[in-house]
């Protein structure tokens, strides 16, 4: 039974147990746009399209206007800001925003100030060499280079932008705040009911990341203990080498660090498990795994313990 099904059932004895997310956690999105280095060129894609006897509507010459490395810093920097955030909230509902804690909220909001203000810097630095790309990456196109084809360095500019919207969590008794009657019993049934579902959501969401990171575990430890590969740091997995890498350990003890900022509801088995991950599996290092058949054996026992504990708890994971 996931913690969202325990509410239902008390919520059948008419008694308000439904958490108060409105006092521990917030809704945050992030919205990153940038700059667009490839543009479709319809002239090209007639001709195309002529020479090979082709529908126009079935194929597309899209050109890539400037050298794709003037904006890997700005690439990165995005990929890391949306890893972070993905990595410490955890899906609400339908839509883009997700559920933060308050108790991580703090460092969340300095991270995410500190990349904004890198991001400025990498955006100004691109724009202020836009002209000068421009001139050194138009011979990388031949014929199809058209100066038009270059919007102006302002627009460049307006392109880049980094949002993050923090909304307070949906709350029922916000209705009888403002006054609505008609139809209020219906209406805060529904929300209840979707921050039920939503729950179930976040559960399925931190299960997940647990079952993921504990079967790669296993499935390393499996191929370390093939008879082809059982006497060093490599094994056989689905016909293939695989290596045993110190971050099989060190991605479990990162999620068990961060489950209880994760766990919005206060599940206590969850908190519970993060606290077995921690004390059951990350007390080898890598070199003790790859060395020790009795290590790799106690280690994988205690993985697949605490899978079944998973899914003790989350019966219906994955349907």
């Amino acid at each position: 039974m996931t913690i969202a099904d325990m509410f239902r059932a008390e919520a059948k004895k008419s008694v308000t147990v439904l958490p108060n997310l409105k006092q521990s956690a917030v809704l945050v999105s992030i919205h990153l746009s940038k700059f667009s280095i490839q543009k479709q060129d319809k002239e090209a894609t007639r001709q195309v399209a002529q020479d090979n006897g082709s529908d126009v509507t079935r194929a597309k010459v899209v050109k890539t206007l400037l050298d794709p490395k003037r904006m890997q810093a700005i690439n990165e920097l995005d990929t890391e800001v949306r890893t972070y955030h993905y990595e410490r909230t955890v899906a609400w509902g339908e839509g883009q925003a997700r559920m933060l804690k308050n108790r991580i909220v703090t460092e969340y909001a300095a991270f995410m100030s500190q990349k904004e203000s890198e991001r400025q810097r990498l955006v100004d630095e691109f724009v202020a060499g836009y002209e000068q790309f421009i001139l050194e990456d138009t011979a990388g196109l031949g014929t199809l280079a058209k100066r038009s084809d270059y919007i102006d360095p302002r627009r460049v500019a307006r392109k880049f932008k980094m949002v993050v919207e923090y909304l307070p969590v949906p709350d029922s008794d916000h209705f009888e705040i403002l006054g609505i009657d008609n139809h209020i019993d219906a209406i805060k049934a529904q929300l209840e009911e979707n921050t039920l579902t939503a729950l179930d959501g976040v559960q399925r969401e931190i299960s997940g990341r647990i079952r993921t990171v504990i079967e790669h575990l296993v499935e390393r430890l499996t191929a370390l203990n093939d008879k082809n590969g059982g006497n060093g740091p490599s094994g056989i997995a689905n016909g293939k080498i695989v290596r045993f890498h110190g971050s099989t350990i060190s991605n479990i003890s990162d999620l068990a660090d961060l489950i209880p900022a994760l766990n919005v509801a206060g599940d206590p088995e969850l908190d519970a498990l993060a606290e077995q991950m921690r004390e059951r599996l990350c007390g080898y290092d890598a070199e003790a795994i790859k060395d020790s058949p009795t290590v790799r054996a106690k280690i994988e026992t205690e993985a697949n313990d605490i899978l079944s504990k998973l899914d003790g708890m989350m019966p219906s994971f994955g349907d």
